[in-house]
């Protein structure tokens, strides 16, 4: 944590910094109050604090005293967050100790009775941190809280999710002086709520929030200490993907690191002040709560005792920016998704559809007792609009198969639907994927396997499939439009259906499922010399490392459609979509050979969790320091060698 006086007030900032926008509870109606917050954090993306929550019917000062949650789960092993010097080490002890440890140092809200171990180690700067909430906590949030703003309410698209498959949603924390939470984005995009409940005399906590539209900048801003490199897994050197663009930071040679997604980093003050954009303050206090929006930068410091009780919400708007950015970015950097984004997205329709269906068979229930209704119909429809959207775009259509090879694909048991998640980069897979049968029971996503990524049986992993077809979910797009028309008399959401199952390879660039079968294929059909791929022009051959040099992918080669000026070896093999840079140039009948512009595209690369932790992993191209597929011998002949046409050049073994 960096070592700096806290602000205990928002006002009087220095001129870096601004006051977030704050408003009394007690000033709106239920009503007023969620189109404030529907304008201000959805629309505009900005932090809210609403004050004097503790001032409202409803509020239970003694349901959230510390002495009350060590009855409710003082036995309850937790996490402990201690901070030595630059380094936090975690450990676990159950919460009641942490408690009286609390309670005998500070003399505060004194313990009745003293009935659990003492801690065999100082308190100092120990954080109790995602502390999974009593039952007694979420009746004591439901007595004060507006419906609307209650972890799986109305408008939280985790109410959806079949129990089997919801995360830990509501935590509390237990904060004392110098603790804090580093700087971070609340996970796949959510909105970020946190309500300081319990808080000692003066006790406070002191927010600093930067908005996503100033990623870029305060990238420039956070880097890990040179004796953090190896700890952080910061990379140095070849992995700095650079555009050639300027830097936005003042001193134009500090670079971009991706070590602000890592949850180990914190905000340097001193940076601040040559940062070209504001950072906002908030000083939460007792019956303040604070609203981060949808993927905006936050960090946390405390003062005084405090219990704070925090949860996000997923809607339709944070799951577009979760598919938008915040996915694409946890694959390349291996951070669990956790959220299950996908099924959401499918069980919500599903949920929904069932409920438009009631209002088919009784029109007399549609202004008041169906759920999908309470916001009223234009709020409804807007949100069907952006889910279909998502379902389409990024559930339905990186899934189909257009190339009419489904031989070998491997179906699962029944019942395992939405259970299978990527070893590699631990995200939740929806429908295909690969697995190998040699490791144990090693599955890969079809957005890892696209770039390279496997274990070290690269020629032996086989697609396998969830035993619910992917066209169910078509049927379940194509009955939800028709029954959303249907019931509100017009055509106001549009089947967009036709146009993605019309979207033919062999016109357009292929699909992420249909991508990876012929990257799967041509390993298959080249065992031994995969990583060597020949122009299906010119015969030039080149590797897959020397194209990633160039940020060309698997994925820009393998989505290509054939050439109609491919040599006749080529198209009798059936599984070479390669063409090199020169003869692209030349032929008018290619498609262009795309640049590969991933998220982390200028950035340094620091992992949120490092994939060499699996023994079993193999990096692609864009993976360091560990065990990468386009290193991986290759036995082949003499062969022609490079990517812009022919010369006398071996291919690199």
């Amino acid at each position: 944590m960096t070592k700096h006086n806290l602000f205990s007030s928002e006002k009087n900032l220095p001129f870096q910094y601004e006051a977030a926008k704050r408003i009394d509870f007690l000033d709106y109606t239920k009503e007023n109050l969620q189109s404030f917050i529907k304008h201000h954090c959805t629309v505009l993306g900005k932090p809210l604090v609403v004050s004097n929550m503790h001032k409202s019917n409803g509020w239970s000062d003694a349901a959230f005293s510390l002495e009350r949650l060590k009855t409710y789960c003082g036995n309850l092993e937790v996490d402990l967050d201690l901070q030595k010097q630059a380094e936090v080490k975690k450990t676990k002890a159950p919460l009641g100790s942490y408690i009286e440890s609390i309670q005998h140092k500070y003399k505060f809200d004194q313990p009745v009775l003293n009935h659990h171990e003492k801690l065999p180690f100082s308190i100092e700067k120990v954080y109790a941190k995602d502390i999974v909430c009593p039952n007694e906590y979420q009746t004591a949030l439901r007595n004060f809280l507006p419906e609307y703003l209650l972890p799986h309410g109305s408008e939280d698209l985790f109410t959806f999710l079949p129990d089997r498959f919801k995360a830990e949603n509501l935590m509390c924390y237990v904060g004392q002086d110098m603790t804090g939470t580093p700087i971070h984005r609340d996970l796949c995009g959510t909105m970020g709520h946190n309500v300081m409940t319990m808080a000692s005399e003066d006790a406070f906590a002191e927010w600093l929030i930067v908005e996503c539209q100033h990623r870029d900048d305060l990238a420039c801003l956070i880097d890990p200490e040179d004796d953090d490199h190896q700890r952080h897994f910061r990379h140095i050197g070849r992995n700095k993907r650079r555009s050639g663009r300027p830097s936005t930071a003042v001193n134009s040679h500090v670079t971009k690191s991706s070590f602000m997604e890592s949850d180990r980093a914190w905000l340097n003050y001193d940076k601040i002040l040559k940062a070209n954009f504001k950072v906002q303050v908030i000083v939460q206090r007792k019956g303040d709560l604070v609203i981060i929006p949808s993927r905006a930068y936050h960090q946390v410091r405390n003062s005084g005792i405090s219990i704070k009780v925090a949860w996000n919400r997923i809607t339709p708007q944070t799951l577009t920016f979760a598919f938008q950015d915040q996915l694409p970015l946890y694959r390349i950097i291996s951070r669990p998704e956790v959220y299950k984004c996908k099924a959401i997205v499918s069980f919500t329709l599903q949920e929904w559809n069932r409920q438009i269906n009631d209002l088919v068979r009784d029109q007399s229930k549609r202004t008041y007792s169906i759920p999908i209704l309470c916001y009223g119909s234009d709020n409804f429809i807007e949100n069907s609009r952006q889910l279909l959207d998502i379902f389409l775009e990024k559930v339905i259509l990186p899934e189909l198969l257009f190339d009419d090879d489904k031989e070998g694909i491997v179906a699962d048991a029944a019942g395992e639907v939405c259970t299978v998640k990527c070893d590699f980069c631990h995200g939740d897979i929806f429908c295909h994927y690969y697995h190998c049968d040699i490791c144990n029971q090693y599955d890969l996503c079809l957005d890892c396997y696209s770039i390279g990524r496997s274990c070290q049986h690269v020629t032996e992993m086989q697609m396998y499939k969830s035993p619910e077809s992917i066209m169910n979910a078509v049927k379940t797009y194509l009955n939800y439009v028709k029954n959303v028309n249907a019931t509100f008399n017009g055509d106001l959401i549009p089947n967009r259906s036709l146009d993605v199952l019309r979207n033919s390879p062999h016109d357009h660039p292929a699909n992420l499922a249909t991508t990876c079968r012929r990257i799967e294929r041509y390993r298959r059909k080249r065992s031994h010399n995969f990583n060597i791929l020949e122009c299906n022009h010119c015969s030039a051959a080149t590797t897959v490392s020397e194209l990633g040099e160039q940020g060309i992918s698997l994925l820009s080669i393998f989505k290509r459609s054939w050439c109609k000026h491919a040599s006749r070896k080529a198209r009798q093999e059936g599984v070479n979509y390669y063409t090199c840079l020169s003869c692209v140039e030349r032929c008018r009948s290619c498609q262009p050979l795309e640049v590969n512009t991933e998220s982390l595209k200028d950035y340094d690369l620091v992992y949120y969790l490092h994939p060499s932790h699996d023994e079993r992993n193999r990096g692609g191209f864009i993976d360091l320091d560990m065990k990468r597929t386009c290193d991986i011998p290759q036995t082949t002949k003499k062969m022609i060698s490079t990517s812009r046409g022919p010369s006398r050049k071996k291919a690199r073994k």
